[in-house]
């Protein structure tokens, strides 16, 4: 259902393209490597560490990771650098909002 929801607002904006969709985190990689994604939004059950996406950010480091956590409001973004920034509670303007924010300062 998050799923759903999250394809929903992203296909709604003009500039943002959704290029795939993956049911595991085994899949991210293999996916990314035929899209080219800039951007991953990863709904995820459960509290993590977000260490689960050191390899993918490893293998892929221009990648920002979106882990949207519980019923979706709670948003981590994931970087190489490495680190993770709390976004806390977000609408799903203040994410595309973000998104379009992590690809603007990956293309410049």
């Amino acid at each position: 259902m998050l799923e759903e929801i999250v394809r929903k607002v992203l296909t709604r904006e003009p500039d943002l393209e959704v290029v795939g969709a993956v049911s595991s985190l085994d899949d991210f990689d293999y996916a990314l490597a035929i899209h080219q994604a800039d951007v991953v939004v990863a709904g995820v059950s459960g509290t993590h560490s977000g260490r689960e996406f050191d390899p993918l950010l490893r293998a892929h480091p221009a990648v920002r990771v979106f882990s949207l956590q519980g019923d979706g409001r709670q948003t981590v973004l994931h970087e190489m650098r490495p680190h993770s920034v709390p976004l806390g509670n977000v609408t799903p303007e203040e994410l595309i909002d973000a998104i379009r924010t992590s690809v603007e300062a990956v293309n410049h």
